[in-house]
């Protein structure tokens, strides 16, 4: 097994893989219901552009086995201040409260089913936590679906925890 950056090449294949970690976690939560125009093929190319986003695989015998999609965002001091309008005149932002670092995102990570328990998500996490590093991130953050007790399961293992938690309501 190798793992590396995705490319256009692999597109049709990575189609599949994100469309097979969606069903995953449509039958966990209804919310991943993509409207009838969503374009597959826009939105991975559209991932596979992008600077600041690294999209890596994990290919055996010439099998996409699974992917980690990660991001850098830069941090709020690299950043221009943002000025605010008052009545008469502009003036910074305060500073933030938060110690300004370049924070890295995960915003998925899927290995297939039948690959699943042999170390592909890990050897993924690894090499997405070495990119995002290498980009000069300070913390790395990610979300997973409270109703997903295999991934939280997973992501623990990868030395995350819990520091937010982030409620939802369907409005009526």
């Amino acid at each position: 097994m190798i793992i590396r950056p995705a490319t256009v090449v692999d597109l049709s294949r990575l189609i599949v893989l994100f469309q097979q970690e969606i069903t995953y976690q449509r039958q966990i939560n209804p919310f991943f219901n993509f409207s009838p125009q969503f374009d597959w093929r826009d939105f991975v190319e559209a991932k596979l552009k992008k600077l600041n986003e690294r999209v890596l695989v994990a290919e055996g015998d010439d099998t996409l086995l699974g992917y980690i999609d990660v991001r850098a965002v830069a941090s709020s001091e690299s950043r221009p201040p943002k000025k605010t309008m008052t009545r008469f005149f502009r003036r910074e932002a305060p500073p933030s409260l938060v110690r300004a670092c370049a924070v890295g995102w995960i915003e998925d990570c899927y290995v297939q089913t039948q690959f699943q328990r042999q170390g592909i998500g890990r050897a993924l996490v690894k090499e997405g936590l070495t990119w995002l590093q290498a980009r000069g991130v300070g913390r790395i953050e990610l979300a997973v679906s409270a109703a997903n007790g295999n991934g939280r399961a997973f992501w623990e293992k990868q030395g995350f925890s819990a520091f937010r938690l982030l409620m939802s309501k369907e409005t009526e």
